[in-house]
C-alpha cells in the first residue's frame, strides 16, 4: 500500500519517499504507457534526484529520532 504524506507525522514524508524510490521502475513504466493516460504524472530524472536527496536527508532525521526516542 502506498503511504500517504500526513503533516502531523514528520516521518510520513520519509515513508512516502522511500516507497516511491523503491518502486521507481514500476512508476516509470506505468506513467510511460500512453493508454493509461498518466503521462502528465511522469517523474522526470531531475525530480528523481530531488526525491533521492530528500530521502537521504530524512533518513538521517529518522535515525536521530530513533536514537532519542
Amino acid at each position: 500500500m502506498i503511504p500517504h504524506d500526513v503533516c502531523t507525522h514528520w516521518n510520513a514524508t520519509y515513508d512516502m519517499l522511500n516507497f516511491t524510490y523503491n518502486y521507481k521502475e514500476a512508476i516509470n513504466q506505468i506513467t510511460d504507457r500512453r493508454e493509461m493516460k498518466l503521462r502528465d504524472y511522469e517523474i522526470e530524472p531531475h525530480e528523481w534526484d530531488t526525491i533521492r536527496q530528500l530521502w537521504d536527508i530524512l533518513s538521517v532525521c529518522l535515525l536521530i529520532y530513533q536514537f532519542f526516542f
